[in-house]
């Protein structure tokens, strides 16, 4: 199952499914030899979701 059709079909909130794959990708991630990992996103609103978070420069102001 991917990502989107939690987000989708099972109405899971997209935000958090970003934020808890590229969690997830870090964390397996960070001592190991790969170097590169391609986010799929399949439409518009997820692309963006990604892109904000990362890349740093297109990251909200923090308003907290």
């Amino acid at each position: 199952m991917c990502s989107s059709d939690l987000t989708g079909v099972y109405g899971f909130p997209k935000r958090l499914a970003a934020d808890i794959a590229i969690a997830a990708v870090r964390a397996r991630t960070i001592d190991s030899a790969i170097v590169e990992v391609l986010f799929v996103c399949f439409d518009a609103e997820n692309l963006e979701l990604y892109r904000e978070r990362l890349e740093p420069s297109r990251r909200s102001p923090d308003t907290s």
